[in-house]
């Protein structure tokens, strides 16, 4: 759980703020987010990835991409998201 900051619909951490709430969080690349209860896929459809140019790693173990759609969110997981980009 973290408590965060609600000021016109934006999700903050707190500093000085009227309204603020516990909710739980998930930290993905560095940055809490309150995510907790969603699939992976929701997590990274709402941040803007596309599924097929991403690897997923969750608390240290990849998440193979078959598994997006079923692996839970839950308060306190840390997931990184790597994007590939191409080149040469």
């Amino acid at each position: 759980m973290r408590s965060i900051c609600i000021d016109n619909d934006v999700m903050r951490t707190p500093t000085r703020c009227n309204i603020s709430k516990e909710v739980d969080m998930v930290k993905i690349n560095g940055e809490f987010v309150d995510y907790s209860g969603h699939t992976v896929q929701e997590a990274l459809e709402h941040e803007g990835y596309s599924e097929k140019r991403v690897a997923v790693e969750l608390n240290g173990a990849i998440v193979p991409k078959a598994a997006y759609e079923s692996t839970i969110l839950n308060d306190g997981d840390v997931m990184e998201v790597v994007s590939f980009v191409g080149g040469g």
